[in-house]
């Protein structure tokens, strides 16, 4: 018959196994790229000139990723499973919030009988 103190040695034992299969998890190193969805834009802005503003939200969204920023893109690296479409939508909603100056170049689109409006400006390279 276990005692009490059989009871928490085991659920010990169960925390270290957890503990122990979370740390021997391989993690890898994720990259995504995105660019003006808008050809004119891509071959009219440089987007070094918004560097900060782009990193800014980049570190809001995905604190632990590295981003660098290039003349026609952008890219982040991060170690987690497939960036979700909720994460997307929140970092180009954050570069293009209300005062940035990236704000006016956002695209938006209606659809479905004028009901749905979305906005955009970035779209991914890698699909």
């Amino acid at each position: 018959m276990k005692g009490v103190n059989d009871i928490s040695v085991s659920r010990n034992q169960t925390q270290k196994k957890v503990k122990t299969l979370m740390e021997s998890q391989e993690y890898f190193m994720n990259e995504i790229n995105y660019h003006l969805k808008l050809k004119e834009l891509r071959e009219s802005i440089n987007l070094k000139d918004y560097e900060d503003e782009i990193l800014d939200a980049i570190k809001e969204v995905l604190p632990e990723s590295k981003a660098n920023v290039y003349k026609d893109h952008f890219s982040i690296e991060y170690t987690s499973p497939k960036l979700s479409h909720g994460l997307a939508s929140k970092l180009g909603s954050e570069i293009c919030k209300a005062g940035n100056s990236l704000n006016k170049y956002v695209t938006k689109y209606i659809y479905k009988n004028n009901t749905m409006v979305s906005r955009q400006l970035f779209v991914c390279m890698d699909k």
